[in-house]
């Protein structure tokens, strides 16, 4: 009892911290968006201020920036003989009073008219030389973009104002410090959620590291067990979240060609077609119900050829057991142990309902966010009984494994380290789908 009453206590402490933990992250996401709000309404009034004075009454701008200007570069026009390094740093301290000037408008552009005064000094020959030019002359020249009347405020705010000035500069900062608190928040409550940033739409990365390939069950488990195999993963993969779906390759196959459509239709294993056209429209459809569920009944080649056309591929027999066991290298996607209503297998509730809808048993998630690592569909891999991988180019006559287990498979069975094996040519059956896999370090076809 006393350790079971430690058990409870624990849990329950790591329930507080957790909660105290998500309320902390909740509190910064809205300081954060406090603070975005703030900074969009300076954003505003800047864009509004800008425009008045640029667009309405810029005749008025010329001429204060003149004054401004005439200041700021009267010291360095008094050092026309000196070398050109001392001339530009005179030029710079110069333009510094301008972001302190009691004029709102050039305070506000005095971020965009340093560099830009520096650069058309610089572009024209001897920076003593351009001193040299008159006032109305060398400011007309240095706000030539501004006055430039052949674009709209709105275009000269996004191609020359906004990348410089102090105040969108930290509106932008602040949208960032929104999207990561949401993001931290978004993972503290499902840290499977940093394997999916980054990931292409319907991935989780399985990141790079050191992993193993189990053998425990299934073919392995006929006579004599193969030895786990330790391997390394030398960068990031993405891998489906889920196996592809009914609807998914449906959708593929009704681009095909009739005749390519009928090599990659889903058949039994007597080469019965087993969807049918709808009555009325002779499309050929899903049975209805099952569109979410894994597609299966189809041969290795087409899974490869679906994949090829998604610009992905198949994972290899390794890359698929670094995702189902993990860096912990456990027997099931989700930890240690088989525990019963966390895979469709023969043992959810000692029943046998057949094949679910994709995602239908979130508790059992691997550590990265893929879901139905164990039962519901086995799935192909590209690699051989051999171990060797297959060439997508030249399918052999050979054995390829298989792996995860089935609904029609027990606890031992949909374990990370069951494997069977089935034919790269001609093989398909009611109980083997497949999952894509990204390998953003491949070289594009």
């Amino acid at each position: 009892m006393r350790s079971l009453h430690t058990c409870l206590t624990v849990l329950a402490l790591c329930s507080l911290l957790c909660s105290q933990g998500t309320a902390a992250l909740e509190k910064r996401v809205a300081s954060t968006q406090e603070t975005l709000a703030n900074q969009k309404t300076q954003m505003s009034a800047l864009y509004e201020r800008l425009e008045k004075a640029l667009v309405s009454d810029h005749e008025t701008l010329l001429a204060t920036l003149r004054t401004e200007m005439g200041t700021a570069l009267a010291a360095a026009r008094s050092l026309s003989g000196a070398p050109r390094a001392k001339l530009l740093a005179e030029v710079k301290k110069g333009l510094q009073s301008m972001e302190r000037s009691t004029n709102a408008t050039c305070a506000d552009l005095a971020a965009w008219i340093a560099p830009r005064v520096l650069t058309v000094l610089q572009n024209n020959g001897e920076v003593a030389a351009g001193l040299a030019r008159k006032d109305d002359e060398l400011v007309t020249l240095i706000l030539e973009p501004l006055l430039n009347g052949g674009r709209p405020f709105h275009v000269l705010w996004n191609d020359e104002l906004s990348a410089v000035l102090p105040t969108p500069t930290a509106w932008r900062r602040a949208h960032a410090d929104v999207e990561a608190a949401k993001e931290a928040l978004l993972t503290a409550k499902d840290p499977s959620a940093a394997f999916r940033r980054g990931a292409p739409s319907g991935f989780a990365r399985i990141p790079a590291g050191n992993y193993a390939t189990p053998f425990t069950a299934g073919f392995a488990g006929q006579g004599v067990r193969k030895k786990d195999r330790a391997f390394v993963l030398d960068h990031d993969l993405f891998l489906g979240i889920h196996e592809v779906t009914n609807a998914e390759y449906l959708g593929w196959l009704l681009k095909l060609s009739e005749e390519e459509r009928r090599v990659h239709q889903p058949r039994d294993e007597t080469g019965k077609p087993i969807w049918e056209p709808e009555p009325g429209t002779g499309i050929l459809a899903v049975p209805v119900g099952a569109e979410a569920n894994p597609v299966c009944s189809i041969t290795f080649q087409s899974a490869m050829a679906y994949a090829q056309a998604h610009g992905a591929r198949l994972p290899t027999e390794e890359e698929w057991c670094a995702a189902a066991a993990g860096r912990e290298k456990n027997m099931f996607p989700w930890g240690a142990r088989h525990e019963p209503g966390r895979c469709n297998d023969r043992d959810r509730d000692h029943t046998n309902a057949g094949l679910m809808p994709v995602g239908s048993f979130p508790q059992g998630v691997n550590a990265f966010g893929h879901m139905d690592l164990a039962g519901n569909v086995a799935e192909w891999t590209m690699t051989y009984e051999s171990g060797k991988l297959v060439d997508a180019a030249a399918v052999a006559q050979e054995n390829v494994a298989v792996r995860g287990g089935s609904f029609r498979n027990g606890d031992r069975d949909v374990s990370t380290g069951w494997v069977w094996l089935k034919r790269a040519i001609g093989d398909r059956d009611s109980e083997t789908g497949f999952r894509l896999l990204v390998d953003p370090a491949a070289k594009p076809r």
